[in-house]
């Protein structure tokens, strides 16, 4: 079953800007990270629920899973 994985506006250029973040620095391995990025969000779309519910959601009715992509260790 696939689910429907929804990127919000507000998500889409944080997404950009950081992207745009990381090709200031390491420009050659910006687009890696990116498109790995996108292929683990899209990966939702077959497993969600192995992602934890998020704690801090708006009142939407809605269940909000958070996926955390990179190496955690990077500062920001």
């Amino acid at each position: 079953m696939k689910y429907k994985v929804i990127v919000t506006e507000s998500a889409a250029r944080e997404l950009d800007e950081a992207y745009d973040w990381l090709v200031a620095r390491t420009a050659e391995h910006a687009p890696a990270w990116y498109n790995g990025l996108l292929d683990a969000i899209l990966s939702l779309q077959e497993m969600p629920g192995r992602c934890p519910l998020c704690l801090h959601v708006e009142e939407s009715g809605r269940k909000t899973r958070q996926l955390v992509y990179g190496d955690k260790r990077m500062p920001i």
